[in-house]
C-alpha cells in the first residue's frame, strides 16, 4: 500500500533540510576563514622568488647582469676564489706525488700546473659525463666508433683528464684542520665483515669513535681461541663465547637456526 503523496513530500523535506543547513554552516565557516585571511597583513622583507644573495639581487635590479645561462649561475657556487684554491692545492699535491711516482708527470719529470680555466674545463667534463654515460671512461675519447661524436676529445686530452682526476686536491695538505669540531666527536659506526678488524677498531678508539660489526675468522687479529671448531659442533642455539683484548670485545655464538 503506497503512502499518500503529501506524506512522501513531508518525509523528503525532512531529509533534505538538515543537509541544506549543514552546507550553509560550512559555507559560513569557510567565508569567515577567508575574511580572516584577508585581514592578515604580510609584507615580505625582500622580493619573492629564489634568493641568490644581495650582490645578485642588486645586479638583477640594476640590469647590469642577466642570469640566463648555466655559466651565469655557476660562479655563484664555484667562485674564482674557490677555483683558485683548488688549483693551488692540486698543484701542491701533484708535485709531492710525481716525485714519488712520476706516472702523470711530463717527459722531463715535472708537473704541468693546472690553471683556473683548465680546472673549469675539467669540472665541465665531469658534469657532462654524469649526463652522457658510456660503459668505460676511455670511450669518451674514442675515434671511429659509435662514441666518436662525444665532446671530451675537443675539451681535453684523455691523459690530462686522468692526471687531474688522480691528483685533484681540494683541502690544503699543510693545514688538515685538526680542531674541527665534527672530527673525533664520538660517533658510533656499524659495519659488515668486509671492513671489521681489530686494527681498524683500535684506530677508531684512539679517535673517540666506537664501532661494532661482524667479522671473519680468517681476518688478521681475530682471537685464535675463538677459531676452535669443536665448540661450534657442540654448541646449541643461544650459546655464546667471548674474549676481551684491552677495549676490544670479540664474541661468537650460535644465534641462527643452524
Amino acid at each position: 500500500m503506497k503512502a499518500p503523496a503529501m506524506t512522501r513530500n513531508v518525509t523528503l523535506r525532512a531529509q533534505i533540510l538538515p543537509q541544506v543547513r549543514i552546507q550553509r554552516m560550512i559555507s559560513l565557516e569557510l567565508q569567515a576563514v577567508l575574511e580572516a585571511q584577508k585581514r592578515i597583513e604580510f609584507s615580505p622583507r625582500r622580493e619573492p622568488g629564489v634568493y641568490l644573495g644581495d650582490d645578485v639581487a642588486m645586479a638583477l635590479r640594476s640590469g647590469t647582469k642577466k642570469f640566463l645561462t648555466a655559466m651565469d649561475f655557476f660562479p655563484l657556487f664555484f667562485s674564482a676564489e674557490v677555483v683558485g684554491t683548488i688549483c693551488d692545492n692540486s698543484n701542491k699535491y701533484a708535485w709531492t706525488r710525481i716525485l714519488e711516482k712520476p706516472t702523470h708527470a711530463r717527459p722531463d719529470g715535472s708537473w704541468e700546473e693546472v690553471t683556473p680555466s683548465e680546472l673549469l674545463k675539467f669540472i665541465g667534463l665531469v658534469i657532462y659525463m654524469g649526463i652522457v654515460k658510456v660503459p668505460r671512461l676511455k670511450l669518451y675519447w674514442n675515434i671511429g666508433s659509435l662514441y666518436s661524436g662525444l665532446l671530451a676529445r675537443r675539451i681535453m686530452p684523455r691523459k690530462r683528464f686522468i692526471a687531474l682526476l688522480a691528483l685533484l686536491q681540494i683541502a690544503d695538505l699543510d693545514d688538515p684542520e685538526p680542531t674541527v669540531k665534527r672530527k673525533a666527536a664520538g660517533y658510533k659506526i656499524f659495519m659488515d665483515n668486509f671492513y671489521t678488524s681489530t686494527h681498524l677498531f683500535d684506530y677508531l678508539l684512539d679517535r673517540k669513535t666506537l664501532a661494532c660489526g661482524t667479522t671473519r675468522k680468517d681476518r688478521r687479529g681475530f682471537p685464535k681461541e675463538l677459531k676452535e671448531s669443536r665448540w661450534e659442533k657442540k654448541a646449541k642455539r643461544g650459546d655464546i663465547r667471548w674474549m676481551r683484548d684491552g677495549k676490544i670485545l670479540t664474541f661468537s655464538g650460535k644465534i641462527g637456526a643452524l
